[in-house]
């Protein structure tokens, strides 16, 4: 079960935080300015000097340190460092591994208003880390960041809601999701169209859905499309066209 929820947080934290900070002199921009402005009391320069050692921008990478300094901002209500220093927790990376301490830190950053710890959270809930799985704790919280404009977390809503039959909730979910500019969501979205599947059954619909998706990055939406050409083509009597279409058949087989 934690392999899941590892993948899903070591994609980066989408945004900064929305709860107010102490206004900054000056963005810093180094390990020595943001050091400075950090022991000042300036929440957001603690954060960028933890971001600044996680990485090893122009320092050498260096977790423990990385961790020290997402805990300053933390204590001092940056919700971003909440969120990532709950990840250090999940993942034993410059601190020792606890399931427990990586909830309550996006427990905290949820709360503070940061829609990836809503959704970070909702990941623990689903997948069963460090507590007991909770599918409806975890749909309420993905819910809450997908409205906050977290979009992943519209998709992984959505697919909560078709698990339980909710088809037409779960396609509200990818729409707001593929509004996001998520590509899956899109692709979902088009997929429940071009079965109908919860909505009334829309093809054309459903290809602009693939093509936005496949625009936005997504491959399977690309090969959907692709598909979907090369049977019209086929259809019309092209003959290479229905061999491509039987080779993919047999590929995939």
């Amino acid at each position: 079960m934690r392999i899941l929820t590892m993948a899903v947080v070591l994609s980066s934290i989408a945004g900064c935080s929305t709860v107010a900070r102490k206004p900054t002199a000056e963005l810093c921009m180094s390990a020595a300015s943001c050091g400075r402005q950090c022991d000042g009391g300036d929440a957001l320069s603690c954060h960028s000097l933890a971001t600044i050692y996680a990485v090893g921008d122009g320092v050498a990478q260096n977790r423990e340190l990385a961790s020290i300094y997402f805990r300053r901002a933390c204590q001092m209500d940056e919700m971003a460092g909440c969120a990532e220093l709950g990840d250090a927790y999940l993942l034993g990376i410059g601190v020792p591994q606890s399931d427990f301490q990586a909830f309550a830190l996006y427990e905290k950053a949820c709360e503070g208003g940061l829609p990836i710890g809503c959704r970070n959270l909702a990941d623990l809930y689903r997948a069963g880390v460090g507590m007991k799985r909770d599918s409806d704790k975890a749909l309420g919280l993905y819910d809450v960041a997908c409205d906050a404009g977290e979009r992943r977390s519209c998709h992984s809503s959505a697919e909560l809601h078709h698990a339980r039959g909710e088809k037409l909730l779960a396609a509200q979910r990818v729409q707001r999701g593929c509004e996001l500019e998520h590509a899956v969501s899109c692709r979902a979205l088009a997929g429940m169209l071009d079965r109908g599947e919860g909505l009334a059954k829309d093809a054309a619909f459903a290809e602009l859905l693939y093509r936005k998706a496949c625009r936005l990055g997504d491959a399977t939406a690309c090969t959907t499309l692709t598909d979907k050409n090369l049977a019209a083509a086929c259809v019309l009597g092209s003959e290479w066209a229905c061999r491509r279409l039987e080779g993919k058949s047999v590929e995939r087989r």
